[in-house]
């Protein structure tokens, strides 16, 4: 979604990115864990707009106290 975001702002300088996830599960093995989430955005640019939802697993990793995306 960021290069998507950034690709229509080199065409167009207002963009506004709406975007929620929700976190249904949470496994973790270790310093490793997997989110199952349902997301949903909207971005929309000069009159136009771009959307998308779905579920999706999103891959994490500890690093010292918290997670990270990876």
């Amino acid at each position: 979604m960021e290069d998507l975001a950034n690709t229509i702002y080199s065409y167009c300088n207002i963009v506004t990115v709406n975007a929620v996830v929700k976190i249904y599960d949470v496994s973790i093995y270790g310093n490793y864990s997997q989110a199952y989430c349902y997301y949903t955005y909207l971005i929309t640019y000069c009159g136009y707009y771009e959307s998308d939802s779905g579920y999706k697993y999103y891959n994490l990793q500890r690093i010292g106290n918290s997670w990270k995306l990876y």
